[in-house]
């Protein structure tokens, strides 16, 4: 193969194990011309659900052993593009991969299975008919054979971890940012119709005194018939924050555009979908720069309830001439949701566990809101109303 390369010609098909010693051997060679035709020519073209834990395990440790020199160049791109396609073929077939190679896909690195489950919930939660069951019960064997309340409180714990150190980080920029002026006394204002984070949101901001808080909310609403790009304005989300801004660089972003531009959102989350978004609220006159509250929520998509980011006393707000500025970090948690979804679909036998205590009351109201809450009778619900509330 080498020497068809140095004489120009094409190395011809070749199988999963002699691509994968070609491509170490010309990275061993520093041949990166060689590395990024046999990328593009031979591994792309070949990449299948038989071969991709092999290509997304070598991307992977490519990638994250590069030094910053060579982050910069063309190989490096040729990596990426391996990582990225190899990350969405595994997580379109993740189910049948854990049923078919559970071995190998424990074997990954941790980051890249919770990117690899992530991606998956993401690409089935527009299919209110998909089976996700399969991930789930893979997830709670990795993690020692414990029950979905114990496994969602630790996705609890490893997204406020991740996520609150990545919005905190002075180099991420904020989802979007939300200007206001003549906030006089009582007050309740909507924002435009904007899209971010594959859906249409509105924001709210209120302040009444007899409940002696500001209220910054969210909800989810539909698409309008004409989305004006003007609308943007009071927007930004430079960075597009819809992909993981890991210092482990996966996958590698050169994003250099300064002009703002709304987000096309493709699948869209069809209504009573169970979804999670982690945010970050700071108000820029009341807070030092990296401050701010840090929360996860859970939502109903297509409800027209209000679901709160956070509440501000009055009496910690200080006379800032009717003017707020806010900064609004946003992410939607796909594996959160979907262990959602999967306690609202096995409920059935899930509503008598003692561990659902755990569930936050946000959440044991967003299960017994869901429309595919499975239950056989009243009781049940009752029963577990009674053990989350320990009567």
């Amino acid at each position: 193969m080498i020497q068809k390369y140095f004489q120009r010609e094409a190395p011809g098909e070749l199988d999963t194990k002699t691509m994968q010693r070609a491509l170490w051997l010309s990275d061993f060679l520093k041949l990166e011309e060689l590395g990024m035709q046999i990328i593009k020519q031979s591994i792309l073209p070949m990449l299948s659900r038989e071969n991709v834990l092999i290509f997304l395990e070598e991307s992977y440790t490519k990638i994250t052993s590069m030094n910053p020199t060579e982050e910069e160049d063309d190989l490096s791109e040729s990596w990426n593009l391996l990582l990225t396609e190899s990350l969405d073929l595994a997580a379109k077939n993740f189910p049948l991969l854990v049923r078919l190679q559970k071995e190998v896909v424990n074997k990954l690195d941790d980051f890249i299975v919770d990117e690899l489950i992530e991606k998956a919930f993401k690409t089935f939660s527009a299919q209110l008919s998909s089976d996700n069951s399969a991930i789930i019960e893979f997830l709670l064997e990795r993690k020692g054979n414990i029950n979905p309340f114990k496994l969602l409180k630790l996705e609890n714990s490893r997204v406020t971890n991740k996520e609150k150190a990545s919005f905190m980080d002075p180099k991420t920029l904020p989802t979007l940012t939300w200007n206001l002026q003549n906030l006089r006394d009582e007050f309740y204002r909507e924002s435009e119709v904007f899209p971010i984070l594959g859906c249409y949101w509105i924001l709210c901001i209120c302040r009444f005194r007899k409940e002696n808080n500001l209220c910054i909310s969210i909800k989810n609403t539909k698409n309008p018939k004409e989305y004006d790009e003007s609308s943007s304005n009071s927007y930004y989300n430079k960075n597009k924050y819809f992909v993981n801004p890991s210092k482990k660089r996966i996958p590698n972003q050169r994003n250099t555009e300064d002009k703002v531009q709304p987000e096309v959102i493709e699948g869209r989350i069809p209504n009573h979908c169970i979804l999670t978004l982690a945010s970050l609220i700071r108000v820029k006159e009341i807070e030092e720069e990296n401050k701010g509250v840090f929360n996860i929520v859970s939502l109903l998509t297509g409800s027209k309830s209000q679901t709160v980011l956070r509440k501000i006393p009055i009496q910690d707000l200080p006379d800032t001439e009717g003017k707020l500025s806010i900064e609004i970090y946003l992410r939607v948690e796909y594996t959160y949701s979907g262990i959602l979804a999967f306690i609202s679909k096995n409920f059935d036998w899930l509503y008598n566990c003692s561990d659902i205590i755990g569930l936050t009351k946000s959440e044991f109201v967003i299960l017994l809101k869901h429309k595919y809450l499975n239950v056989k009778r009243e009781e049940d619900v009752l029963a577990a109303f009674c053990i989350w509330r320990k009567v």
